[in-house]
């Protein structure tokens, strides 16, 4: 499911509902803030496999968030162990190589027009073991005072 990863890893489904009470006071304190994905980016994993993925601007609002949960996780960082830190990205797919990701990137971009959105929520998912299993929502929390 094209997802935006605010902490990676994750902890077990089973305490997803112990982590998400430490994690909603960090999400009451941010309200709901608008998005928008403008283009397509990718990236090579060292397999030469890439990812594609949206850009949400502005970043700074997504960063923020993604910097809040991190301390009520601070175990789960390793989205903040990259040389430029955390980078907001929705992934949308993978292709099999470089230069297949750099042709379905230029075909998307081509058509793509920017698609607006609210950040309301935080969403917690899981699956069970790939490639069977997708992932599936399994747990929110609402952003905001109202959260």
């Amino acid at each position: 499911m094209p997802h935006i990863t605010l902490i990676y890893p994750f902890r077990p489904a089973t305490e997803f509902s112990s982590v998400a009470e430490i994690m909603k006071p960090g999400c009451s304190s941010i309200e709901p803030f608008g998005v928008e994905l403008r283009s397509f980016r990718m990236f090579v994993h060292p397999s030469g496999r890439c990812t594609l993925w949206l850009a949400p601007h502005p970043t700074g609002q997504v960063t923020g968030l993604q910097s809040a949960i991190a301390k009520a996780v601070p175990d789960c960082d390793d989205v903040s162990r990259f040389k430029g830190g955390f980078t907001p990205r929705l992934s949308v797919g993978q292709a099999p190589s470089r230069r297949a990701g750099e042709l379905l990137r230029e075909e998307l971009n081509r058509d793509w027009r920017p698609l607006a959105f609210t950040v309301d929520r935080v969403s917690f998912i899981s699956r069970g073991d790939p490639p069977g299993d997708v992932f599936r929502r399994a747990l929110d929390i609402d952003l905001g005072e109202s959260a």
